[in-house]
């Protein structure tokens, strides 16, 4: 039986309706945040799109999105959500962790398990003498522990890294060979930490935690680019195997004291509006 025209009619105006409401929505986000929604599959929450514009918006008010090499929200809705770029159009790689929405990554205790950020040092806007690495830990595994990788790299005694620990001095390097203390051991490896090498002082390399300065240490200069990819949970051949768990991760160029102030200020407030699970 023929469907009346009253009926088609109502059916093409509501339709219509539809896609105007979606092209209104559009038009008041970012360009930035409708670029990442069209990499993803399958649209995230409302709600959730509302706090990732929220972010962006933010981190460009603040100077801080145009200096990023890559921004990870491993703590999605999807695993495919989680692997990507915000910044660039690439993707990470799972080797052996576990996913779960809303939370993150959590590398487990086989000790081979890590994520590959899929890009390395100098690949972008990061550079020798002018770099900024972070990784917000929101699970800590294991009770006590100590010099757990939380973000590295793949390889090479020259590179980037951040270990947290429980159980002695946290150290870290940056596009050098030397583990530096960046502060001592902490009641929880829970938390933001982050590292600086700024050009305007090349011999210090700087720490900070929860948006926090923690340490200089000088002189360390650096001395090459590793050209191994950045990862979760490793340290060259050394993994996490604790079963940590993370949410965020991010490269960029070097960020001011303010500037580290306004990315933790910016990532704590997405991480309660996206309702992330852990600390």
């Amino acid at each position: 039986m023929p469907v009346p025209a009253l009926i088609l009619a109502a059916i093409r105006m509501a339709a219509g309706a539809e896609q105007d409401a979606l092209r209104k929505a559009a038009a008041s986000r970012e360009a930035e945040t409708n670029a990442l929604l069209g990499r993803m599959s399958g649209m995230p929450t409302t709600s959730r799109i509302a706090a990732i514009n929220t972010l962006i918006a933010g981190l460009k008010a603040d100077g801080i999105w145009a200096k990023l090499s890559g921004f990870y929200d491993f703590a999605a809705e999807t695993e495919q959500h989680a692997l990507l770029n915000w910044t660039r159009s690439i993707k990470g790689t799972n080797n052996g962790c576990t996913f779960a929405a809303n939370a993150g990554y959590r590398c487990g205790t086989s000790g081979t398990a890590w994520i590959d950020l899929g890009f390395a040092s100098g690949t972008y806007l990061d550079s020798l003498n002018d770099v900024a690495m972070g990784v917000w830990t929101n699970v800590a595994g294991n009770a006590s522990a100590s010099n757990l990788p939380q973000m590295g790299q793949a390889a090479d005694g020259s590179r980037l890294l951040i270990n947290a620990s429980t159980g002695g001095n946290e150290t870290f390097r940056c596009n050098d060979g030397t583990n530096s203390i960046a502060r001592g051991a902490q009641a929880s490896r829970n938390g933001h930490r982050a590292l600086a090498r700024r050009p305007a002082a090349t011999s210090d390399k700087v720490a900070f935690l929860n948006g926090v300065f923690s340490a200089t240490v000088t002189p360390v200069a650096a001395t090459t680019l590793s050209i191994a990819n950045f990862g979760l949970f490793r340290n060259s051949g050394t993994f996490n195997a604790v079963n940590d768990g993370i949410c965020f991760a991010w490269v960029a160029s070097a960020l001011s004291d303010a500037e580290m102030a306004n990315l933790h200020s910016r990532l704590a407030t997405y991480k309660a509006e996206a309702g992330i699970a852990g600390a």
